[in-house]
C-alpha cells in the first residue's frame, strides 16, 4: 500500500490518498494490486460480471491457489463491455471493487458481517 498527500491541498488540510496499485491512481480511490488474491478465508469472496458469477472462493479446490486479480483481468480485458466487480465479504469489511479503464477501483465498503 502506498500513502502519498494530494499535492492540490493547500496548508494543514492535506488529504490522504491510498492506493493499492503501483500504477497512477485516481485521486482518493483505492485500488486492488494485480496481486490481490479473490479469497477472505472465513466470509465469501467472489467476481461477477454483469452480476454473473464468474467465480467463487468457495468452488476452488483443496490444495489448488485462488485466483488473483490479475487472473480476472485477463478476463476482463478480453470482454471489456461489460460490469466487472469483485466483491469481498469478511466479518470485519466487505468491499466491492469494479473495473474502470484498466483499474479496479473501490466503489463501496462495509464493516463486514460480524
Amino acid at each position: 500500500m502506498n500513502i502519498t498527500f494530494d499535492p492540490a491541498a493547500t496548508g494543514a488540510d492535506k488529504t490522504v490518498i491510498t492506493t493499492w496499485l503501483r500504477r497512477p491512481a485516481i485521486l482518493n480511490r483505492p485500488h486492488l494490486s494485480p496481486d490481490s488474491i479473490i479469497a477472505v478465508g472465513f466470509g465469501s469472496a467472489f467476481c461477477t460480471k454483469d452480476l454473473e458469477l464468474i467465480c467463487d472462493e468457495q468452488d476452488v479446490p483443496e490444495g489448488d491457489e485462488y485466483r488473483t486479480c490479475a487472473d480476472i483481468e485477463l478476463l476482463a480485458a478480453a470482454d471489456p463491455d461489460h460490469d466487472w466487480q469483485i466483491n469481498y465479504h469478511a466479518p470485519l469489511y466487505d468491499a466491492v471493487y469494479q473495473r474502470q479503464d484498466g483499474f479496479w477501483v473501490l466503489i463501496e465498503e462495509g464493516r463486514g458481517f460480524a
